[in-house]
């Protein structure tokens, strides 16, 4: 049986937590992955979306992506000399961020983990890498998370 609600702060458990008998913390990163296929062709692998969700205006989310080429195979982006994230907020706004890579990049890694100021808006949100090669940018499909109300907003 659960315990019974007795405050509000039994609510804004971090993602992927029981909402009940958690008391928030600040500080933790949460990771929400994602594969994405440079955009092109329609890819030989395709996979079923994973649903991944983080709470409203919450610090210290990771956002990490693995670009991969249309078999899945990882792309070494290690030769970037640009990398970002594009965030497309639920009323459709398009909000750059910087990313990083999260070893030396011939992984096809790299991350971004935001502020409480980056993900202010419940609702679906996208995202989206692009990469800078000299003058040849390219991008990756868009990938989609929720992001989910608080009891009281903060």
């Amino acid at each position: 049986m659960l315990a019974p609600i007795t405050s509000l702060s039994s609510f804004g458990a971090p993602c992927g937590a029981p909402a009940l008998g958690i008391t928030p913390v600040v500080g933790p990163v949460v990771t929400l992955a994602f594969t994405l296929p440079i955009a092109g062709p329609v890819p030989n692998v395709i996979q079923a979306p994973v649903p991944q969700s983080c709470q409203n205006s919450m610090p210290n989310v990771q956002l990490e992506v693995e670009v991969v080429d249309q078999d899945g195979n990882a792309v070494d982006i290690s030769s970037a000399i640009g990398l970002q994230l594009w965030l497309l907020a639920p009323d459709g706004s398009p909000r750059p961020v910087p990313a990083a890579f999260v070893s030396n990049g011939m992984d096809g890694l790299l991350e971004y983990t935001t502020s409480a100021e980056d993900l202010t808006e419940a609702g679906l949100w996208g995202l989206q890498a692009q990469l800078t090669f000299g003058a040849q940018i390219l991008t990756t499909r868009w990938a989609y998370f929720a992001v989910e109300p608080n009891v009281v907003d903060i």
